[in-house]
């Protein structure tokens, strides 16, 4: 598994994607600080009181983001690959249907969960650079308070990623890219809702991204190439 992963990524180059993602990283980290600074300076309150809380206000548009990118993975290493059929090259593998599949949906799966988990570090390391000179949270950081804000960020990168994987089997219906990218648009605005904040319908999403690898499982076992 993990050479098959090793192959796809020397195979499908995500330089340009990291690229992508770090400019956009950095554009919320200045944004973030920028309007805590704007308000402070006008109104001469703190919008974060805390660094958690600033954390968790950034985990609200780095999920849109980690979605979006994790859109345009999966359009790379699924949907075109089964559109040009260069997959057919890969069932000469010693890989099975069943294994190709389920080995690039995992590897989207971790893409998600690492973007959200690697863009919130990176955030947080930036407020840390630039507090002491605009001061923008109050009072110092304690470890102690992240414990709670990192145990959410896990459980929402894990669920996030799962519910990443639902618009593969709707990209896979046509081998459509549009399709897959209409269907990701839907699921960012389900989770900009107030379902992303119930854990149980939160968990239901992320059980339908686990169902949409099953069924896209299925309908590629039955593709003649």
């Amino acid at each position: 598994m993990i050479r098959f992963m090793k192959l796809e990524l020397r195979k499908h180059k995500i330089g340009g994607l990291m690229t992508g993602l770090l400019v956009i990283n950095l554009l919320i980290a200045g944004g973030l600080t920028g309007l805590a600074y704007g308000v402070k300076l006008t109104q001469g309150v703190h919008i974060f009181s805390s660094y958690s809380l600033m954390v968790l206000a950034s985990l609200a548009l780095i999920r849109p983001v980690a979605l979006i990118f994790s859109a345009l993975f999966l359009s790379r290493i699924v949907i075109e690959e089964f559109k040009n059929k260069t997959i057919a090259l890969m069932f000469l593998y010693p890989y099975s249907r069943k294994q190709v599949l389920v080995y690039k949906a995992l590897m989207v799966f971790l893409f998600t969960v690492l973007v959200v988990l690697g863009s919130t570090l990176f955030f947080l390391m930036a407020i840390l650079s630039l507090n002491p000179f605009f001061h923008v949270i109050e009072g110092s950081m304690r470890w102690s308070d992240l414990l709670g804000p990192s145990l959410y960020l896990v459980m929402d990168a894990v669920l996030l990623g799962l519910s990443s994987l639902i618009p593969m089997y709707v990209g896979l219906l046509k081998f459509s890219a549009p399709a897959l990218f209409a269907s990701e648009i839907i699921l960012l605005l389900m989770l900009s809702s107030s379902i992303s904040a119930n854990p149980i319908s939160y968990s239901a999403v992320g059980l339908a991204g686990v169902l949409a690898v099953v069924l896209s499982v299925r309908r590629v076992n039955n593709l003649d190439f």
